[in-house]
């Protein structure tokens, strides 16, 4: 019975570990409501733009998301003053309950062209694919 009940226990840890890979560790968009990426635990990530239902996948292992993550951190303010126009996107972490602001434009823009030299094959269809394609790649 402890033979049993330790296998159940770790096929369910290995259960908890797949679900936090597949789950997004950073989402930023540019401008904010704009284009959005969703950078998940296993280094893939979705690629979307407003509230338009299609995304792009984007490859596991196009990203360190740690080091995206960082690097967004250090960019960030808590909250934008009122008229503050050189802001450029919002940033929600996994961590953190409340949306940040970035004015950073040259790091968003490197990694939403990095999530397009890496979407995946079947991504979706063209046709759902060059509204974002096109706006995320002229940022």
């Amino acid at each position: 019975m402890k033979v049993y009940a330790l296998a159940l226990f770790v096929f369910y840890l290995s259960g908890v570990q797949a679900a936090d890979k597949s789950a997004s560790v950073i989402i930023f968009d540019m401008p904010h409501g704009g284009c959005r990426l969703h950078v998940k635990g296993d280094g893939s990530a979705l690629l979307a733009y407003g509230a338009l239902p299609a995304q792009i996948r984007v490859k596991a292992g196009t990203f360190q998301p740690d080091v995206v993550v960082k690097a967004f951190k250090r960019v960030v303010k808590a909250q934008p003053a009122t008229g503050q126009s050189q802001l450029a996107g919002s940033v929600s972490f996994a961590d953190a309950e409340k949306l940040f602001w970035f004015s950073d434009k040259t790091l968003a823009q490197a990694y939403f062209r990095q999530a397009l030299a890496n979407k995946e094959a079947a991504a979706i269809t063209d046709q759902a694919a060059n509204p974002i394609e096109n706006t995320c790649n002229r940022i």
